[in-house]
């Protein structure tokens, strides 16, 4: 099936071609209803994806959008719910289109649509089928965009540091002798950076609470406590499946003029997170050509979060990861 942008019918029509008018016009029912006016849609727009996060945090990350939150009413509580809820409230219950959106759930975040925030998907159903709808490609890759952060970065006195592996962070109580804070980190060649003001870590949370584990220097205190909260959250937190990538240069010959850029290999009458059952494919040199020599295409293959680790742990040094990088540590 041909996924287009926009408004022109033409994915409705292939989805008529591949599952029938029955399931074009729960479709297209669905899509009206969530792309109204102050619908949904609209909603997950007003407010940055990140701050509908969950948990007993979310009222802290919502705070300084109050006002838009009004505007979104009770619809706030399906954005930071699992999208299966919404297509229940709104009975879309054709198969084979709950079967797209948990193929869309899972390719945005490694996990069905019942176990997917809602307010991503909403958000990409206005940026998939609103009027004029188009997805963007960024010119030279996605180290452009890699660069413009760093860029910008720099710009506000901000210094990237590569080959910089942190060992372990430097922790102590809080000024309340209460609470926990981290005041720096200490790489593995034993350089100390101090934090001004505290430190972000976006590593995975398994391998953050095993870095903090062995930055723990006494059994009892706020730190001890800190830490072993962010033990059981890791432990109790659900893992996806991994990605194999493959990046690979193939000759043009043979490949037609108008050749797409991405597509999705996998079968529907599976289960969409059964191992090793969604590859994902990005050519991006069919929107720029600069990114590979003349003549040549280059290709990014993966497995969505699919694969089984197991299966490659054999190439690790030694049969061993230290649980700080990688795979879980659990």
């Amino acid at each position: 099936i041909k996924l287009t942008t926009g408004d022109t019918g033409a994915f409705e029509r292939a989805l008529e071609e591949k599952a029938g008018p029955q399931s074009r016009k729960a479709f297209e029912k669905f899509r009206d209803e969530m792309l109204t006016k102050g619908g949904l849609a609209d909603a997950a727009g007003y407010i940055p994806p990140f701050a509908l996060r969950g948990g007993i945090s979310v009222g802290r990350s919502l705070a300084k959008y109050m006002f838009k939150l009004l505007r979104i009413g009770p619809k706030g509580t399906l954005l930071t719910g699992p999208f299966s809820k919404v297509m229940d409230l709104h009975k879309m219950d054709d198969v084979f289109v709950r079967k797209w959106f948990d193929y869309l759930s899972f390719a945005l975040s490694g996990v069905d649509a019942a176990h997917t925030q809602a307010a991503p998907i909403a958000f990409m159903m206005n940026e998939l089928h609103k009027k004029g709808a188009v997805l963007d490609y960024p010119m030279g890759g996605m180290d452009s965009i890699v660069q413009a952060l760093v860029s910008g970065m720099e710009k506000h006195g901000g210094e990237l540091r590569l080959n910089s592996r942190v060992e372990r962070m430097l922790l102590e109580d809080g000024d309340s002798g209460k609470e926990a804070k981290c005041t720096g980190v200490v790489l593995t060649d034993g350089r100390v950076i101090k934090a001004r003001k505290g430190v972000v870590c976006n590593a995975p949370l398994w391998n953050m609470a095993r870095i903090l584990e062995d930055s723990v220097t006494v059994e009892k205190g706020p730190v001890a406590t800190a830490v072993g909260d962010i033990r059981e959250r890791a432990d109790d937190m659900h893992m996806t499946g991994s990605f194999m990538h493959l990046h690979i240069g193939i000759p043009k010959d043979g490949l037609p003029d108008d050749l797409e850029c991405h597509h999705s290999v996998l079968d529907f009458s599976k289960d969409v997170t059964a191992e090793q059952n969604m590859v994902i494919i990005s050519i991006p040199t069919v929107f720029d050509p600069s990114l590979a020599p003349e003549g040549y295409h280059v290709v990014h293959a993966y497995t969505a979060a699919s694969d089984n680790f197991d299966n490659w742990s054999k190439f690790l040094k030694d049969g061993v990861d230290s649980g700080k990088v990688g795979h879980s540590p659990n």
